[in-house]
């Protein structure tokens, strides 16, 4: 390949190791702009000799070799000269979703990439080489959407990204790139449950999916499955932004909207088993729990005769926030399961219910009945709940629903790493373990409401 091509006087050198010289090309093409000193292999033994030689500052290596794998050789070069920085440049989703790569020993760039990536890596790995560019990536931050539902077969509004380690995230697809749904199912049965996009550009994605959840809704083409997984994304999408951020009245009036919608169009499903095997399958658990409890808590309601729109609207919204003062609890105590705490750790979860009120108090506008809710949800009729110990004459009715609703939620979805009940066990498991804690005629509708 040639031993060196000196491209400027600058001392910083960049290794380029690739068998094949389109590919060789191309990154000369874009590094040549930086007046750097380029040096070339075609080969890991080539490369090998180079960096002993020259001490590049940067390897840049194409995955496959003719004579060893390119992370085999970036980790050679980390373990005898770790001053060297490396980014491995691959197209193939086994490499990427490969959980033993998700360390620091180089970064990855996913082909084919556009020059802007390249330097948003190149700024990650060396803040100063691009001079005064902006250097945005040490405040990157990243927001979650599931995968189970993502659509396929359209040009992506937003830059999608994996999740390899606690800060590192890898591009898959370009913002205005298309959507393959073959690359897509690739990485669904590599295990890949989530993917990532930027904050500043998570809204855009959110907004889409809301204008599109109004126009799904109506659509005769759609089965009622398909449009129930559809909203159960969206869920997912628009409650990561309230979990995370701070939210106001508008945000309020859009989840209003999207849960009523979700919920016109969950109803049609005919099984109370199907509706729950949808959202096993969705990824974050705290998300589902809360949609869940929503839906389930208009269900029973109308078992009860109470189904006026403001009563569907109240128990829709304060199902889905019953639970948003877990915003305030650090993740790593949320997965845990309650009989781990320590009592101070207790006394932080159970304080969810007070914070999640406050919360809720600053939107203008929301109704009171709401944050009633997420207030006494952990109320039980015999006065051991909390916060404050009410017994069933001075719970509020809505928040007696939601309560029984989280319990039998909580039961019948995956959380805590426990198994899930069927809807059935889970009854049984309320009436046989939780005596007196709940309506008795609540606890005999919701039987009745999952065995027709």
């Amino acid at each position: 390949m040639g031993l060196t091509t000196e491209m400027s006087k600058r001392l910083f050198k960049v290794l380029i190791v690739d068998p094949d010289k389109n590919g060789i090309d191309f990154l000369n093409t874009q590094l040549v702009r930086l007046q750097l000193t380029i040096l070339f292999a075609g080969s890991g033994s080539e490369a090998k000799k180079l960096i002993v030689l020259q001490r590049p500052e940067l390897i840049i290596s194409e995955t496959y070799l003719s004579d060893c794998y390119g992370m085999e050789l970036l980790c050679w070069a980390e373990e005898n000269y770790p001053q060297t920085k490396a980014i491995l440049v691959t197209s193939d989703v086994d490499i990427i979703t490969n959980k033993k790569i998700s360390g620091d020993a180089y970064e990855i760039l996913v082909k084919p990439f556009p020059i802007a990536e390249l330097d948003r890596v190149l700024i990650k790995i060396f803040p100063t080489l691009l001079g005064t560019a902006e250097q945005k990536e040490s405040q990157q931050c990243f927001m979650e959407i599931s995968f189970e539902e993502f659509l396929s077969g359209t040009k992506a509004l937003t830059s999608l990204y994996l999740k390899l380690s606690f800060r590192k995230y890898v591009k898959i697809i370009n913002k205005g790139e298309l959507v393959e749904r073959d690359l897509i199912e690739k990485y669904k049965r590599k295990g890949i449950k989530s993917i990532y996009v930027e904050s500043e550009e998570y809204d855009s994605y959110l907004e889409l999916g809301l204008k599109a959840s109004e126009v799904i809704k109506n659509r005769t083409d759609l089965s009622a499955e398909q449009k129930t997984k559809f909203f159960i994304h969206v869920s997912d999408i628009f409650q990561e932004k309230l979990y995370q951020r701070s939210f106001d009245e508008n945000d309020f009036s859009q989840a209003q909207t999207l849960v009523l919608n979700t919920l016109e169009v969950a109803i049609k499903n005919k099984s109370i088993f199907d509706l729950l095997e949808m959202m096993k399958s969705n990824n974050n658990g705290l998300y589902t729990h809360c949609l869940a409890v929503s839906i389930y808590s208009v269900l029973l309601a109308r078992r009860l005769d109470w189904s006026t729109d403001r009563t569907t609207a109240i128990l829709a919204m304060g199902g889905l926030l019953h639970d948003i003062g877990q915003r305030n609890i650090p993740e790593e105590l949320r997965k845990r399961h309650h009989s781990t705490y320590s009592e101070n750790e207790l006394k932080i979860w159970e304080n969810h219910t007070i914070s999640g009120a406050e919360l809720l108090t600053r939107i203008e506008n929301i109704p009171k009945e709401v944050f009633q809710i997420a207030m006494q949800h952990h109320e039980y009729a015999d006065g051991s709940g909390f916060p404050f110990g009410l017994t069933s004459v001075h719970i509020f009715p809505l928040a007696k629903i939601v309560g029984l609703i989280d319990c039998f939620a909580y039961h019948v979805l995956p959380m805590d790493n426990k198994p899930p009940l069927t809807p059935l066990e889970a009854v049984n498991q309320i009436k046989n373990n939780r005596k007196g804690k709940f309506d008795p005629k609540m606890v005999e509708e919701l039987e009745r409401l999952i065995i027709c």
